[in-house]
């Protein structure tokens, strides 16, 4: 569609009422009369300023060439408008005018001779601007040039723009594979709202369709929950098979030769027996999260078949950034595959994608509204937050024009929110303000998104997922509509039933009721992800095996909660699964409970038959002994399971630390005036005694050190808690720390640690981490809490307890870095007042020996004048490795009492297997 300005005489306005009417009869809509009730000029409006701007918003000019035009000198200047600014100009004749030529390169259209023809001839060239406008396609008018949260799709290649590079930069790689060969599979890779979908949907297969007998493209498909089917449904769409059989045969034994009956069938339909044959896969990351994991299994296993060189297939599978090394450890995807990255839009192209769909579509946009909208964009999600703030522009603005006025009132001022940040919960907020929902329907509402609707995936982010709508709380199916309507979400008809999922992640971020509901309910989330997981191992184990793959222990717990407290949101599977591990602990409770019946009673019974004692008691010896190994097992298990819930919990508290500070910086705030205070636990501390709850005294005022360290993550795994599951005591016993936590007010006497729990703690301290998600959150509490720690226990022992050689080197090394950073002093190029005091280094040995001594005399600050005698590690360390230098200053003393004690191999040993899991760079090092 081309926007169509009719320049004429104020004389001949029934001639200009003619040509409007022919004009929208043949489709073009957008046609500008100053006259007309419709698109015309509006009371009170400066028409001139509206002249000029329709002009210039114009793609074609047609002008009604009468004796009154020629002599109309406003008629000129439009005219004159048109022609500077490059517009397409058509003079049509409909009265006599002579041979008066408005400019004699222009070719006037002559309707008195032959109206019909010169109308036809018109049409073409108004159709060959609107697609040239529109990058050669056609476009549907009925269709919203703006789709909100959802992706454009193929029908919208004329309203698709910003991504021109991107586009040419895709099928080049694609071109060059079909012709040089190489990797069958493309990863198009970017983050959530980076605009994928659209990519593949609206640029790359609209353009690739019209490149001849070159390519054929089948429908692109989305995994969803059942990948094999959908790959079956698009290849029969374009075959002409019966999509049942076809999964029926793809899941068979023989997948190349179906495969390559289907690569004929296509070929053979499209008449093009050389053309390649692309397979668009949307939404990959379904394959990891949504998709049931045998299905996906199988999915990879036919994809990488078909990938293979002697098969005319490609493919383009669109994934999320997050995801990739999911898809590399995939063992089942045995094909090669590219990565093509796709990069944030650029916020130089924002005005493309305001005006270029609104060109096409006919519709006038103020200009400042455009500048400010592309201000707003530099934010998270702005594609996304953009497109939905567009589309609700557009259905709020009766007469087509997209003024800054109406932009802002999409917006919060007082919130401090843009409009593109809030459009999107003004959206749901309204949706729900309409309802007027009892609590009940809100109830619902929570219990359909979480969990069916929502999981949390490997780095700890909310995402969606497609739920069954007979599957949801009736009483939500109302809410679930209407958020549907405000497209929000997508209803739409799957398989065998209506699916519903969230039209964009943007929605989980963005709806401040949504995120919070999730947020709270996010270890249920991350705990129902594991329970069907053990499910599905449960399902499949042999049944020899069917016991073992119960629930127990810690997971055991949640899950008997869950069956008490949310019944509703798990599945009947799930809780018949729960309930078999419910039964099969009771069962196993009174088997022991017998067990202890039969020794008591065999005790009673000895007393009469003291000749058996010996036969007995070594029967019951040994059954004591696998009873005994059970309960160690079972213990062993326990406690892996607890530690892993603790890193679990960590992980959890750290990302809201994260996201916190995101928010802070956004409201252009302090992160501490949100963040808690993890050593203060209430408002009236003094400066120097931060306390936390339980009036424990974490004897510092500094954000650093091992004495914060410890305060901050004490919530979650104290002193008592970790005796409790290790079943050790920490400390052996005559220090200053009891039983159930530490104490720091002891200035002479020092923890001596336990060996035995060291040992304990060496077979644990390194988790699990062949879950991906897991190793996410581990690699996130460890790089933010325990990663300084561990660099700097490493590199202060590395000094204090060097061989001679190595000492040498170091004191050398020392002398040059010291001299320089007091260089830079004396010159002011740093102001931290760092090796000044001319100590050091000391030799660990004299350090010890000078501790031990105030330790004896019983000295007042035996522990401070230690930190003295190391300051000159900590100067060393902070300057040269660029640890904390609280924190190395802590170590250097901390190495001190552990020579003492005893304890510093043990010690060492367990900070370099740290450092060699999450940072294996750090040892790696000289």
């Amino acid at each position: 569609m081309a926007r169509i300005f009719i320049s004429h005489s104020g004389r001949d306005n029934e001639a200009a009422e003619r040509i409007i009417t022919w004009l929208k009869g043949r489709g073009f809509d957008t046609a500008f009369l100053d006259f007309d009730k419709d698109s015309g000029i509006p009371p009170g409006a400066d028409w001139e300023r509206t002249l000029y701007r329709e002009i210039e918003q114009s793609e074609a000019v047609i002008i009604i060439q009468t004796p009154n035009w020629l002599a109309s000198k406003w008629c000129f200047v439009e005219f004159t408008q048109a022609r500077a600014l490059g517009k397409a100009i058509f003079p049509i004749i409909e009265t006599p005018t002579g041979d008066t030529l408005i400019s004699p390169d222009i070719q006037a259209l002559n309707l008195l001779s032959d109206r019909e023809g010169g109308l036809e001839q018109l049409a073409r060239q108004l159709t060959r601007i609107a697609l040239d406008a529109q990058g050669g396609f056609a476009w549907d008018a009925g269709r919203p040039p703006y789709p909100g949260l959802l992706a454009f799709q193929e029908e919208d290649a004329a309203i698709y723009f910003g991504r021109d590079d991107d586009i040419r930069r895709l099928i080049e790689r694609l071109n060059a594979r079909r012709a040089q060969g190489g990797a069958q599979l493309v990863a198009l890779l970017g983050s959530s709202g980076s605009g994928k979908s659209s990519l593949l949907r609206a640029g790359v297969i609209p353009r690739l369709k019209r490149a001849g007998r070159t390519w054929i493209v089948v429908p692109p498909m989305r995994p969803q929950v059942h990948p094999v089917d959908e790959l079956a449904r698009a290849l029969a769409v374009g075959s002409g098979a019966d999509w049942r059989k076809l999964q029926s045969d793809l899941l068979g034994a023989n997948v190349a030769r179906v495969l390559d009956g289907i690569a004929g069938d296509l070929r053979t339909k499209a008449a093009a027996n050389e053309a390649q044959i692309l397979i668009p896969i949307d939404q990959a990351e379904e394959l990891f999260g949504a998709a049931d994991p045998e299905q996906s299994a199988h999915f990879l296993e036919i994809l990488s078949q078909a990938m293979s060189s002697e098969l005319p297939f490609m493919a383009v599978m669109a994934l999320r950034s997050d995801y990739l090394g999911r898809l590399q450890s995939a063992t089942q995807l045995t094909a090669r595959f590219e990565e093509f990255s796709l990069g944030p839009m650029p916020v130089a192209r924002i005005p493309q994608i305001i005006q270029g769909p609104a060109r096409v579509a006919g519709l006038r946009i103020e200009d400042a509204f455009v500048q400010q909208a592309a201000r707003d964009a530099e934010t998270d999600d702005a594609l996304p937050l953009l497109a939905f703030a567009l589309r609700e522009l557009l259905d709020r603005s009766g007469d087509h024009y997209l003024s800054l006025d109406n932009y802002k009132a999409l917006g919060d001022e007082k919130a401090g929110l843009t409009p593109l940040e809030n459009a999107v919960r003004k959206a749901a907020d309204d949706v729900l303000a309409q309802a007027r929902p009892t609590d009940d329907e809100l109830s619902a509402l929570r219990e359909a998104f979480v969990p069916a609707m929502v999981r949390v995936n490997d780095q700890g982010e909310y995402v969606r997922r497609p739920a069954r709508l007979d599957d949801l709380p009736a009483k939500a199916h109302p809410l679930l509509e209407r958020l549907a309507k405000a497209r929000l979400l997508i209803v739409r008809q799957g398989t065998d039933a209506r699916m519903v999922e969230v039209a964009h992640e943007a929605l989980l971020r963005k709806w401040p009721l949504l995120r919070s509901w999730l947020d709270n309910a996010r270890e249920f989330l991350v705990g129902k992800q594991q329970l069907e997981q053990d499910l599905r191992d449960w399902e499949q184990a042999a049944e020899a095996d069917k016991s073992g793959a119960l629930l127990s222990g810690l997971k055991l717990n949640r899950a008997r909660g869950w069956l008490a407290e949310r019944p509703q949101q798990l599945t009947p599977q799930e809780r018949a699964y729960i309930q078999a591990s419910v039964q099969s602990a009771e069962a196993e409770e009174l088997r022991k409970a017998r067990l202890r019946r039969n020794i008591t009673r065999g005790s009673i019974a000895a007393a009469a038959v003291l000749a058996c004692a010996a036969a007995y008691a070594g029967l019951e010896g040994f059954k004591a002994r696998r009873a005994q190994e059970k309960t160690v097992q079972a213990q062993a298990r326990t406690a892996d399971e607890l530690i892993r819930y603790s890193w679990i919990d960590l992980g959890a508290k750290q990302q809201e630390v994260v996201r916190l500070t995101d928010v802070a910086k956004k409201l252009g705030r302090k992160p501490e005036e949100l963040l808690p205070d993890i050593i203060c636990g209430s408002q009236d501390c003094m400066v120097t005694k931060k306390q936390q709850p339980g009036d424990f005294d974490c004897k510092t005022w500094l954000k650093s050190g091992f004495r914060y360290l410890y305060c901050s993550i004490r919530s979650v795994i104290s002193f008592d808690k970790v005796q409790a599951i290790s079943g050790l005591n920490i400390f052996l016993p005559g220090g200053p720390h009891d039983n159930k936590e530490l104490d720091f007010n002891d200035p002479t006497r020092f923890g001596h640690y336990n060996p035995e729990f060291l040992d304990w703690v060496e077979n644990r301290i390194v988790p699990d981490r062949t879950d991906a998600w897991f190793k996410g959150v581990t690699q996130l509490v460890y790089d933010a809490q325990i990663g300084p720690m561990a660099r700097a226990l490493y590199h202060s022992h590395e000094i204090l307890f060097a061989s001679p050689e190595r000492y040498q080197a170091f004191e050398a090394r020392y002398q040059a870095v010291k001299q320089d950073y007091l260089q830079k002093l004396k010159l002011r190029q740093t102001n931290e007042s760092r090796f000044e005091d001319g100590g050091g280094p000391y030799a660990v040995a004299d350090i010890q020996a000078r501790y031990q001594k105030r330790i004896a005399d019983k000295a007042k600050d035996a522990g401070g004048d230690l930190g003295e005698d190391v300051r000159w590690l900590s100067d060393y360390l902070a300057t040269d490795k660029g640890d904390d230098w609280y924190l190395a200053n802590t170590a250097g003393g901390f190495w001190v009492r552990r020579a003492i004690d005893g304890t510093e191999p043990q010690i060492f040993r367990l900070v370099t297997k740290l450092l060699q899991t999450f940072e294996p760079k750090v040892v790696s090092q000289p």
